[in-house]
């Protein structure tokens, strides 16, 4: 093999990569917003402490799911954005190498 196709072949391997890495982290930003939104949306119907004015929750609960909530829309995206880039990446046309 010479090396004008090892290095072509080496370029076509490290932009899938880059491009597989680039689509988790986007789908793991992704996740990240959907977890904390449906964080924000379910600690805002907990009901408020007693002795306070409405405007505070009780205990560590709001904490606890809204770390939960992070970490499962985190998971999630970054496993959906790992799926979509490897199959971006197995599906998109490779180039023929120089000389063929």
């Amino acid at each position: 093999m010479p090396t004008s196709a090892r290095s072509a072949r080496l370029k076509s391997i490290l932009g899938r990569s880059a491009m597989v890495i680039l689509v988790t982290i986007l789908g793991l930003i992704g996740g990240l917003a959907v977890g904390g939104y449906r964080a924000m949306t379910v600690v805002n119907t907990l009901p408020p402490a007693p002795g306070t004015m409405g405007f505070e929750s009780a205990g560590f609960a709001p904490f606890v799911i809204f770390a939960i909530d992070l970490a499962v829309g985190a998971v999630g995206g970054a496993i959906f954005g790992l799926l979509i880039g490897v199959a971006g990446a197995i599906l998109w046309p490779r180039r023929s190498s120089p000389g063929k």
